[in-house]
Formats: C-alpha cells, structure tokens, sequence
C-alpha cells in the first residue's frame, strides 16, 4: 500500500507538474498574442504615418512643379516682353536712319541744287 501511495502521490506531482506547465504555457502564449496585436498596432500606425507623410511630400511636390512651371511661364512672358520691346526700339531706330537718311539725301539735292544755280549764275557773270 505504501508503493501505491507513493505512486499516487507521484501522479498528483506530475499532474500539478502538467497543470502549471500548461497554466504556464498558456499565460505565455497570452502574452504572445498580446505582443503581436500590440506590434500589429504599432505596425499599422506606423504605416498610416507613412502613409501621411508621403501624401505630404507629394502635395509639396505638385506645389514645386507649379511652381517651377509657372516660373517657366513667367519667364518666357518676360523674355516675350523683351523681345518686343528689342523688335519696337529696332523698328524705331530704322526709322530714324530712314528719316535721316531721307533728309540727308534732300539736304544734299539741295546742295546740289545750290551748286548748279551757283554755277550757272557764275557762268553767266563770266560771259
């Protein structure tokens, strides 16, 4: 009798042994889970952090192409304008030369004319 209490009391030990290995095993696999839903968390913040951030960089990044486009639009505006205005004080300034130049040649007609009343005069004073 005395083997089978010992026998008994060694199977109550395993039994309590399997209990708190399980109670144990069952504890850490809450702990477990608990640590990947908290890291699921941590994960899908972080995505949606990074997910905002890109949308950030994006709305910056549309802001600086507008931005150097309509740069690039003002730039050729100004160089329109410049262009214009090169092609206006052109346009004047052959038109100065052909005015002096048209005065030129009727100053010198009359220059011309000068001489040749200057010379017939003379011409006949000599006869």
């Amino acid at each position: 009798t005395a083997s089978r209490y010992d026998n008994k009391l060694e199977q109550r030990n395993f039994e309590d042994q399997v209990e708190e290995v399980l109670g144990w095993l069952k504890d850490e696999m809450e702990r477990s889970q608990s640590l990947v839903h908290r890291s699921r968390q941590i994960h899908d913040a972080e995505l949606a952090n990074a997910k905002r951030e890109m949308d950030k960089l994006k709305k910056a990044a549309k802001h600086i192409i507008k931005a150097v486009h309509k740069k690039g639009k003002d730039k050729a505006a100004r160089s329109e304008a410049t262009a214009d205005s090169e092609r206006r004080r052109r346009i004047k300034s052959q038109k100065i030369m052909a005015s002096m130049i048209k005065s030129h040649a009727a100053q010198m007609e009359h220059l011309k004319r000068g001489l040749h009343g200057n010379n017939t005069y003379h011409d006949d004073s000599d006869s």
